[in-house]
């Protein structure tokens, strides 16, 4: 087995030891549902054992999207908790509330 496809193999391997771990699958699928979509594909599958170059690229790009998407993702979730933190001030502020840790 060449190396391309020894690669390939350990890969989807340790695809399906992840996806079957309760603990693991969730966060797998959140953090990186391109880089799966593109690994499970036969045609990118089959791309492997002729264009290694050309499966590269586009293993990257998937990746580079999943990277874009959590940094995306994370935005959002420290504008939420800043809007939580920003309540929180205001009425401490309001009400003379030294009990709040700010």
């Amino acid at each position: 087995m060449d190396a391309a496809q020894e690669y390939l193999k350990q890969t989807i391997e340790l695809i399906g030891k992840l996806e079957a771990n309760t603990t693991y699958a969730p966060i797998l699928q959140k953090q990186s549902p391109n880089f799966l979509r593109f690994f499970k594909d036969s045609a990118n599958q089959d791309l492997l054992k002729t264009n290694c170059e050309e499966f590269f690229e586009g293993l990257q790009t998937a990746q580079k999207a999943d990277r874009d998407e959590g940094r995306a993702q994370g935005k959002l979730v420290r504008e939420i908790q800043k809007q939580f933190k920003d309540i929180k001030k205001t009425i401490s502020k309001q009400k003379n509330f030294a009990e709040f840790d700010i």
